[in-house]
């Protein structure tokens, strides 16, 4: 076998048998130059895959700082809307109507506080923290709370609402409405009552128990039970008592020491013009305990003229105004129109240690020298509905009934002939509301909304929250009364002793711009009303002394049709059929049926 001879070549030197074809300068050229772009295209990708992932990194790292700023931001908002509402319940338990909207600033935050008056002695109020992002993305927290005002409710005797009325009052009608009778026939069957009915002069309603007073020289005080209306039950009489000749106005209150309820009653009469009837002891015989002629009047004249016009209670004591007394051959000392008693003791007055309901004690009184049409007391301070013609609502300070001080009044008027009296009164937080004599003309107001923050200069609360009713209906209501008032969440319920319309619910959301929205006729000449569980219980002084008036089917808490379902619950009372859908719910259809 033959042997190869191996050739020796120097390192880095390659066999020529090996080595690839020669090829032109320009080709090796271009070929490095390939290999160069490849290299830098390689090396491009390389970079822009690393700075993606770069800036994904710093985008990420940027949100979750971002998040975490706003997850801190947020839970320092929830943290002063937090104080913010314990800051609030401080104050309340302090005074209940000291707490009113507020706006502040703290670092990059709004604060409010939106203090919404629901009833005399409800607030709903909702702390609200907002402020903007880096983003300038508008960020928010709303904690919302109801306080409610016990000590006030006491201070009422119990006669204050909790929960404001619903929807449906553009609709309202008539539940039920029945005579009142004197003892000898009122076993009648009350929806066919054939005795002629008792002129109603006002009433009360607490804890759905309807007491009324009337102009009778018969049963002229009632009480009815109302529990059963719900139902469909007409209020029965359980007990009625005869006062002489007739009753004029009645506040009824709970004592807070016993339990027992009490009505207040004043007569239409010269003397014994207070009386105290107690109505829970038994219900079905009402007895009269206490019968108090009015002091400081010492001359005669004419029955009734010096009859009880109005009565109030608040706070252990008892409220007395009456017509004007026009007697100036007496000193000013001795025709007084407004007088306090006490029915409780009061430390700070020993006058008042043995006082009771059963024992009312006069503490004092002041000459108002005009009509005392009605009274409204919050705190020191006593607001009368008057017949001034320059000053209609009259502030007393009766912080010491034997030395009370005129301290304010509003003066309505706004042309020469503008001098309608004052004739109902209601406060709800720091706004009072009272209605007048009624003059159709569009410069005239019939209802006014005043600011009472500071008691002794109640002012409108603002240039338009006032109304004249009868041009804002297009009806001619000139000459009629508006003789009760009650106020509840959105709503002013009014009594208005016309021929036609007896009542009219006015829509306050806005007390800026005041609107009609439930005239109700009806020919009974209203005297009074008031409001419970979302019933308007009127008084009128003619036939059908008592009617309830309910807001329309879909918003009355009645199961109109009998399907077993109510209100929201009942597809007839959405505008698609489907109950579920809250946004389709019209509180305002008057048939639930279909």
């Amino acid at each position: 076998m033959a042997k190869s001879v191996g050739k020796k070549y120097k390192r880095g030197q390659v066999p020529l048998e090996l080595a690839a074809p020669r090829s032109s300068g320009l080709a090796t050229t271009s070929r490095a130059r390939l290999l160069t772009g490849q290299a830098a295209l390689e090396m491009l990708v390389a970079l822009a895959v690393l700075v993606f992932a770069v800036s994904a990194s710093i985008m990420v790292a940027f949100s979750n700082q971002s998040y975490t700023v706003d997850t801190e931001t947020n839970n320092e908002a929830v943290t002063l809307a937090r104080e913010q509402l314990d800051a609030a319940r401080v104050a309340v338990a302090g005074s209940f109507n000291s707490l009113v909207t507020t706006s502040s600033a703290q670092s990059f935050y709004s604060i409010n506080l939106q203090v919404a008056d629901i009833t005399e002695c409800v607030k709903d109020v909702t702390s609200s923290v907002t402020w903007n992002s880096g983003s300038l993305r508008p960020q928010g927290v709303n904690l919302s709370t109801v306080f409610t005002d016990v000590a006030g409710a006491i201070a009422l005797g119990g006669d204050c609402e909790i929960n404001p009325p619903g929807g449906g009052w553009t609709n309202p009608n008539t539940l039920m409405s029945r005579d009142l009778n004197y003892k000898a026939s009122y076993n009648d069957n009350p929806l066919v009552n054939s005795a002629a009915g008792t002129p109603a002069t006002d009433m009360d309603v607490l804890n759905k128990t309807i007491y009324m007073t009337a102009m009778s020289n018969k049963d002229n005080f009632f009480i009815l039970d109302g529990t059963g209306i719900i139902n469909g039950i007409m209020p029965p009489i359980v007990g009625s008592l005869n006062i002489g000749p007739g009753l004029n106005s009645v506040d009824v209150a709970r004592d807070n020491n016993t339990g027992k309820i009490y009505a207040y009653v004043v007569q239409n009469d010269n003397q014994k013009q207070l009386q105290v009837i107690d109505v829970s002891t038994d219900p079905a015989n009402p007895m009269v305990i206490a019968s108090t002629t009015l002091p400081n009047i010492t001359f005669t004249c004419s029955k009734p003229c010096l009859a009880g016009q109005s009565v109030f209670y608040y706070d252990g004591r008892v409220y007395v105004g009456t017509k004007y007394i026009a007697n100036l051959a007496l000193p000013s000392t001795k025709n007084n129109e407004f007088h306090v008693f006490c029915v409780r003791p009061e430390p700070a007055f020993p006058m008042c240690d043995t006082s009771s309901p059963a024992n009312p004690i006069w503490m004092g009184s002041v000459n108002v020298n005009h009509n005392v049409n009605a009274i409204a007391v919050r705190g020191d301070y006593a607001y009368l509905a008057t017949s001034n013609d320059s000053g209609e609502i009259m502030v007393y300070n009766v912080g010491n009934p034997a030395n009370i001080q005129l301290v304010g009044s509003f003066d309505a008027q706004r042309s020469a002939s503008d001098d309608e009296d004052a004739t109902s009164i209601f406060i709800v937080g720091n706004r009072l509301y009272f209605g007048r004599q009624i003059v159709n003309s569009t410069s005239e107001r019939d209802f006014y909304i005043l600011d009472i923050s500071n008691p002794t200069t109640p002012v409108e609360l603002c240039a338009t929250c006032s109304i004249n009713l009868g041009s804002s209906i297009s009806k001619n209501i000139s000459g009629s009364t508006v003789t009760g008032t009650r106020v509840s969440g959105n709503y002013a319920f009014l009594s208005l002793d016309d021929s036609n319309i007896g009542f009219l619910t006015l829509d306050i959301s806005n007390p800026a711009a005041i609107k009609p929205i439930g005239p109700y006729n009806f020919s009974n000449h209203t005297t009074g009303l008031d409001l419970e569980d979302n019933f308007i219980y009127s008084s009128n002084n003619q036939n059908d002394g008592l009617r309830i008036i309910r807001p329309a089917q879909c918003a009355d808490k009645i199961d109109d049709d009998g399907d077993g379902k109510i209100d929201a619950a009942d597809p007839q009372c959405h505008t698609d059929g489907n109950p579920n859908n809250s946004a389709s719910y019209n509180p305002e259809d008057d048939n639930e049926a279909s």
